[in-house]
């Protein structure tokens, strides 16, 4: 429910990665370098530039969030190391490093998320950031959810480690930004790591929600 963006990588295709969501037009990736990166069933794992890129802009996502003034990410991933920071770009709806709508990012030992509205700046900060040490090279389930009146929350493996707040409305959402994963546009905030799903939504999910998708584990295929 309220699924707007959803990536599997069962389905890798001549360096295509599929939107699985089902809803609106797909905003399909597309791995410039295929030399960086590794496939195999259900799993993406980026070494290098990579370059993972959407050809057209995210307008179905961005017009969808700006409707609802609400979005959750969700993850499931392993970083490669502790020590990528920049933060480091997992997903990134933007134009470059200062100019973005929404970013999942990892900072050292840190989960950090910037999200563009009327109070915070283009780079979308002031950011929601988890402590330090909550990131692990471990399999992670790592969810982020804003609702309207602007509370932020993070949860790892079901549970919430973060609250804060990201005030204001996203009227000012470009419609124009792609979506990428691994590293920023305009390069220079590389993410190595293992990636087995990648979802957005337009509403912010219940503690119960988050839960139940930790307990389904990363392996739930969708659909053709």
């Amino acid at each position: 429910e309220n699924l707007v963006l959803l990536y599997d990588f069962y389905d890798v295709e001549e360096g295509w990665i599929r939107d699985r969501s089902g809803f609106g037009v797909p905003v399909d990736l597309r791995v410039e370098n295929l030399d960086e990166v590794r496939r195999e069933d259900g799993k993406l794992i980026i070494r290098g530039k990579a370059q993972i890129k959407s050809n057209k802009p995210a307008q179905k996502i961005s017009a969808a969030i700006h409707r609802s003034g609400e979005v959750t990410i969700e993850a499931w991933l392993k970083p490669a190391k502790l020590d990528q920071a920049g933060p480091a770009r997992v997903l990134s709806i933007s134009q470059d490093s200062t100019n973005r709508n929404l970013t999942l990012g990892q900072d050292a030992g840190k989960w950090d998320v910037r999200l563009r509205s009327s109070k915070t700046n283009s780079n979308g900060i002031p950011s929601t950031s988890t402590k330090e040490r909550v990131v692990s090279e471990k399999l992670s389930h790592i969810v982020y959810t804003r609702n309207r009146q602007g509370e932020t929350r993070v949860f790892v493996d079901g549970k919430e480690t973060t609250r804060g707040r990201a005030l204001g409305n996203l009227s000012n959402w470009n419609k124009s930004y792609r979506l990428s994963l691994g590293d920023e546009f305009s390069g220079g905030r590389e993410w190595h790591g293992e990636l087995r799903l990648i979802a957005l939504y337009n509403r912010a999910l219940k503690p119960a929600s988050v839960n139940k998708n930790f307990d389904a584990g990363p392996d739930v295929k969708s659909k053709p």
